[in-house]
């Protein structure tokens, strides 16, 4: 009973110990130009098409929610979450859609501008690098 009784108190000890929530540093805020609705095009398949994406802060200021809504008669569905992280002072992204696609990208300030990329395994002993930005 004793250890029953100490295994209880050590969740109600860090309670006690309240994380500090929230972020507002000034790198948690470099993406902040992103957020708002806005209409986008791109080509597929050749043609061009428009779409919506929804880009909100969430997670307390820690996090950037990209809501991607593809063009009108197509199926295409995304998500992305965007987050500084501290402790390699980088931007991580990761990107999933309704096609079963999903991205992991690096990002941050590049020659003054926002900027995130990838490394993409093609095969064990090649890799290939994709880079977008913002201006």
């Amino acid at each position: 009973m004793r250890t029953l009784l100490a295994i209880l108190a050590l969740p109600l000890a860090s309670v006690a110990q309240e994380p500090k929530y929230g972020c507002d540093s000034p790198e948690s805020k470099q993406l902040d130009f992103w957020v708002g609705d806005w209409e986008l095009a791109y080509v597929d398949e050749g043609k061009t098409k428009a779409s919506r994406n929804r880009i909100t802060r969430t997670l307390d200021g820690c996090a950037i929610l990209e809501e991607f809504n593809g063009a009108p008669g197509t199926k295409l569905l995304g998500r992305s979450y965007s987050a500084y992280d501290r402790l390699t002072k980088q931007w991580k992204q990761t990107w999933v859609d309704n096609s079963g696609a999903y991205l992991d990208f690096t990002g941050g300030i590049v020659d003054g501008q926002m900027a995130f990329w990838r490394e993409a395994g093609q095969r064990a002993s090649a890799s290939a690098s994709a880079r977008c930005g913002a201006t």
